[in-house]
């Protein structure tokens, strides 16, 4: 997914907010809290716990109290060339 996302395009490969929240009646005033594409995806293949990860533990955080500026990216690793060797 992170390969298809890079060579691709994020726009061709996911809905726009708009036409997500159309197939939820109930969400459709809903307002969007964060987005981002870095941020320091945690390696369970090697122990690494999510609970133990700086973007996963500032976003609780952030969406606990409501303030996106809280969310850390931490080293990001996310785009697909960190992630070349198969498990």
């Amino acid at each position: 997914m992170r390969f298809l996302t890079h060579r691709l395009g994020a726009e061709r490969l996911f809905m726009s907010d708009q036409v997500l929240l159309s197939h939820f009646a109930k969400c459709r005033d809903l307002s969007k809290f964060l987005q981002t594409t870095l941020w320091e995806h945690p390696d369970v293949a090697v122990g690494e716990k999510p609970s133990g990860n700086v973007s996963i533990r500032s976003l609780v955080m952030a969406l606990a109290q409501g303030d996106r500026s809280l969310f850390m990216q931490g080293r990001p690793n996310t785009h697909w060339k960190f992630w070349t060797q198969a498990a």
